[in-house]
């Protein structure tokens, strides 16, 4: 299981490094995290998910799964 955040707590110990070291190369983490924590800022960086998502090439893309509630 990868942790990518934990209320903001940068840490960086044997076996566990917060925020995860490539959350901001992640676009299959950050889209999701855009579109349900709109406010939430990289502790590190202080960018938000969208404005760290938009740095990103645009491939590899991800796309949404629909599920039955969409």
């Amino acid at each position: 299981m990868d942790i990518l955040d934990l209320g903001g707590l940068v840490r960086e110990k044997a076996g566990l490094v917060l925020p995860h070291p490539r959350l901001a190369e992640r676009r299959f983490a950050l889209a999701p995290l855009a579109e349900i924590a709109p406010s939430w800022r990289h502790p590190i960086s202080g960018l938000t998910a969208k404005e760290t998502l938009a740095k990103l090439p645009r491939r590899p893309g991800v796309r949404r799964i629909p599920t039955t509630e969409d």
